[in-house]
């Protein structure tokens, strides 16, 4: 073995070919090789316990003498492990490991030559070497400043209620972030459902303010989770310090008018004369009287709905039904006549219907509700609101 120290004795009990002893023992020492000591390691750069280093960095570790290659990158080993090739000074003095991408940042890296590394004469290191460093210098975790709703200086909290359903979220960080990884953690849900909430992204010029734009109105009335996980990070990959989470609720608390929904406040026939009320339910039958309903092309009817918000007049037309549910006094459908909108309880709120051939028989109203039925009127920069739900009134017609 290179580099040891060996004894051969021969005992001087030894003897000659014709019989005759050694008279002394002879011993003789020696060593392997040209020299007995040790390679040693002698640095490395980065050296041990550094930081800030760069990410494009080589890892170089120097040696007392010239050293045997092959041995020398079977016992070195990085961890994190990282692919990379060997590049040798020509004295095979020292060697650079060279990652073939760049390191994580704000990441440490160990670094080891094992014992099994030799010059070249065969003869290994003593010990172990042991070095490690840091790569890059920002080590702080980010932090949520603050969520707030487009057009508001209040900041959402969690169990805050009186969110506008038309409102885009602007996340404030503490300091410049990466924009993939924080958008990717970032999500709003709708909690009664869980359904995911489509949208886009914006930044500001510093990467430390993320708008996130709903692809449509919020649903009215309904709560919500806006969640950004620890997988947003900074321009350092530092993770954000913790999950943050804000559960909300879209209502008029806060006086957005249209982030509640649109409700009926009264139902009447208003001609021909008196003035009958609906029910206002999908359950009870509801009775009016009209004259000529009797006759052979039944009579006309003007109906009068009023409701919680003034109405978009565009978003009328299409909207409402009107059918026969039972009887053939007459055998006529009724007719649609004059539609308008006008004031009722509030300002343009009360659609008037204006119905012909109305028999003795029973019939449904519809007022079809949804973010595709009635909406009520632009106020204040929101988007109409609408029914929660399509609804119908029944009713009976005597003369």
């Amino acid at each position: 073995q290179p580099g040891n120290t060996y004894v051969m004795k021969v005992s001087g009990s030894a003897r000659s070919q014709d019989g005759v002893n050694m008279s002394v023992e002879y011993i003789v020492h020696f060593y392997a090789g040209s020299r007995t000591d040790a390679p040693q390691v002698t640095g490395s750069n980065p050296a041990n316990n550094a930081q800030g280093i760069s990410v494009n960095a080589g890892i170089t570790i120097f040696f007392s003498r010239a050293m045997d290659r092959n041995s020398v990158e079977s016992a070195f080993n990085i961890s994190p492990s990282v692919a990379g090739a060997f590049n040798w000074d020509p004295s095979d003095k020292s060697v650079t490991f060279q990652p073939y991408s760049p390191l994580n940042y704000a990441t440490t890296y160990s670094v080891t030559v094992s014992v099994g590394a030799k010059d070249q004469e065969g003869i290994t290191i003593p010990t172990t070497f042991n070095t490690s460093f840091q790569v890059g210098s920002d080590f702080t975790k980010p932090t949520i400043v603050q969520v707030i709703e487009s057009g508001s200086i209040t900041p959402i909290t969690n169990g805050y209620a009186g969110v506008y359903k038309d409102s885009n979220f602007i996340i404030t960080f503490s300091e410049p972030m990466d924009f993939s990884s924080a958008q990717s953690a970032f999500s709003l849900t709708r909690l009664d459902n869980s359904s995911s909430v489509a949208g886009s992204y914006q930044w500001n010029a510093t990467f430390d303010q993320l708008t996130f734009v709903p692809d449509s109105a919020l649903e009215p009335e309904h709560p919500y989770r806006l969640k950004v996980t620890t997988g947003a990070e900074d321009q350092a990959n530092n993770g954000l310090d913790q999950q943050y989470t804000y559960d909300f609720t879209v209502n008029n608390t806060a006086g957005a008018v249209n982030s509640i929904y649109m409700t009926v406040v009264s139902l009447d026939k208003t001609s021909p004369v008196p003035v009958q009320a609906f029910f206002l339910d999908d359950v009870n039958l509801s009775a009016i009287n009209v004259t000529g309903a009797g006759g052979a092309t039944g009579g006309p009817a003007v109906i009068e709905i009023d409701f919680s918000h003034s109405l978009d007049p565009n978003s009328v037309a299409e909207n409402f039904s009107l059918s026969r549910t039972i009887g053939l006094d007459p055998p006529l459908t009724p007719v649609i006549g004059a539609v308008s909108v006008q004031n009722g309880s509030g300002t343009n709120s009360k659609l008037v219907i204006g119905v012909q051939q109305l028999g003795v028989n029973e019939y449904k109203l519809t007022v079809f509700g949804g973010r595709n039925g009635i909406l009520s009127a632009v106020s204040g920069g929101e988007t109409g609101t609408w029914l929660a739900d399509d609804l119908n009134f029944y009713f009976s017609v005597s003369p």
